[in-house]
């Protein structure tokens, strides 16, 4: 049985156990689903005052919109939807030039990705809790201390706005056996203090704006500090920190290579 299996709604790869896409958040098909207290008799007549209003703000909302003209960028209007990390990290397309990435990136990946199986094949906690920090010890070494990056090579994975229509990016960097990824925060709340998220104002929104998914890109910028893995990482489990990494980062420069 395999191990692994892809979300049905945002066709990233998830454990085959797993009830909640760790990158979407749909709940699988027979995830148990949590039982909701009945409101209280008082304040029932609230609540459906409440749903009304509600009701009546969003229709108003759609009806004062309906006609004016759809002004966002194309890319914005017609997001590409995103491809399995390992499916672009695993293949390359025929005759496709070799890409020559920094020494530093070489490095970082290659401290990276050297956990990936070993972790895997760990026979117990302590000694993936031991992997984890021998990697941490790894990244700190390849990058020599710094968390800055320059002119690191990579494609355009993921890209979207926010509500507020900040833009959030991921960037694949291709390796075996799993691409690692650097990407921004996807919302406000867990971007805060951070200041990840592209904001309109910034130039970097505009020329984002004109790339598509798969693009090769430089990237420039800066990732977040973290005392247990010396570089902030996304992942809500360890496997998947050890497993299929994803590296928050402040972009400072993002440009089609």
């Amino acid at each position: 049985m395999p191990d692994t299996k892809s979300c049905p709604f945002c066709a990233e790869e998830i454990n085959a156990a797993a009830l909640k896409c760790k990158h979407c958040g749909s709940m699988l098909d027979g995830a148990p689903v949590a039982a909701s207290k009945k409101p209280n008799g008082k304040l029932r007549p609230l609540l459906w005052v409440c749903g009304i209003g509600g009701g009546l703000l969003v229709l108003g909302a759609l009806g004062r919109h309906a006609d004016e003209p759809d002004t966002r960028p194309e890319w914005l209007k017609h997001p590409a939807q995103a491809v399995p990390r390992r499916a672009i990290a695993r293949s390359e397309p025929p005759g496709a030039p070799a890409i020559q990435a920094p020494a530093d990136e070489v490095g970082f990946v290659g401290a990276v990705t050297q956990y990936v199986e070993p972790y895997k094949e760990a026979p117990n906690a302590i000694k993936k809790s031991t992997l984890r920090r021998e990697r941490a010890a790894a990244v700190r070494a390849a990058l020599r201390g710094s968390r800055a990056f320059f002119r690191w090579v990579g494609t355009l994975h993921k890209v979207g706005t926010n509500s507020d229509g900040d833009a959030h990016v991921e960037i694949l960097i291709p390796a075996q056996p799993t691409g690692v990824v650097l990407k921004t925060w996807n919302n406000s709340l867990s971007d805060g203090g951070s200041h990840t998220l592209i904001k309109p104002s910034d130039p970097l929104y505009a020329a984002v704006g004109d790339m598509k998914q798969g693009d090769v890109v430089e990237v420039s910028g800066k990732l977040l500090a973290d005392d247990r893995d010396f570089v902030k990482e996304a992942s809500m489990s360890e496997r998947g920190s050890m497993t299929e990494p994803e590296f928050i980062a402040h972009f400072e420069n993002i440009s089609k290579k």
